[in-house]
């Protein structure tokens, strides 16, 4: 009783309950965040991320911008065959066969099934691309029923979710447009690292124009907190179906801005 009163105590001097921690099963003990010494950071043996598709696509979470039509769900589509056939992805990148689940949000199984057709043209169905026309949104159990599903399909390297619209939370208030993206889209970067696979997030570019191409991802800038890949019409590319999509700008917190 005497040490919860010399800590209420403290609370007030500092003039806010809230700036120190409590540990909820020990509410007579403060707790004190873990912290790492320089010496500690630099005598450690970080390993670098795996790549799904080699240069391209890391463990983590990768954000696939564009304006509408130009052709992002064909190019992630593209990616995710590639990697459940073990193939060259967009006819540049050698990738190891691994299961795929592609939860295309605004497609109809008719749409699927043609798309898939000229990816997949004469070689046979891979039984490793898995698709779900509906998942429920952030705020209504995504990221536990994610789990549930990789808990399933434990060789899934792969995730990709065609939209962000789609399953944005529809439950925004009390947040700022800024904080509910940031706060979703580093849970999805945190699951994503914590689990050691790829998801990609395809979402939209802004109609207006932008010097820095971070600043052309639709909506918040809260979005744009992880790696962007952004893409434009241009030339060809070595894809069955792929015949415009060309001009990439990739940006990354681990590397300068490449195209």
């Amino acid at each position: 009783m005497v040490e919860v009163l010399a800590i209420e105590e403290k609370m007030k001097l500092i003039g806010s309950q809230q700036a120190i921690n409590i540990d909820p099963i020990k509410p007579s003990v403060l707790y004190i965040p873990p912290t790492l010494t320089d010496a500690e950071i630099i005598g450690t043996e970080y390993t670098d991320p795996e790549y799904i598709v080699p240069e391209l696509i890391p463990e983590g979470l990768t954000v696939l911008a564009g304006k509408p039509k130009i052709g992002k769900s064909l190019l992630a589509l593209d990616i995710a065959m590639s990697v459940a056939m073990g193939g060259r992805a967009l006819g540049t990148f050698d990738v190891q066969q691994m299961e795929v689940l592609y939860m295309t949000l605004e497609d109809s199984k008719r749409r699927l099934k043609t798309r898939l057709s000229v990816m997949l043209q004469n070689y046979p169905a891979t039984n490793l691309f898995h698709s779900a026309l509906s998942w429920p949104r952030m705020d209504k159990g995504f990221i536990p029923i994610l789990d549930n599903w990789l808990r399933a399909h434990p060789n899934t390297r792969l995730i990709i979710i065609d939209t962000f619209t789609k399953i944005r939370g529809l439950k925004r208030a009390g947040f700022t447009m800024y904080e509910k993206d940031y706060n979703e889209v580093t849970a999805l970067k945190a699951f994503a690292d914590e689990k050691k696979v790829s998801i990609i997030l395809i979402h939209h570019l802004r109609k207006s124009s932008a010097t820095d191409i971070m600043d052309l991802v639709s909506g918040s800038v809260g979005v744009t907190i992880s790696i962007l890949i952004s893409t434009r019409t241009s030339a060809k590319i070595p894809s069955p179906a792929l015949t415009s999509l060309t001009c990439w700008h990739w940006k990354r917190r681990d590397c300068s801005q490449c195209q």
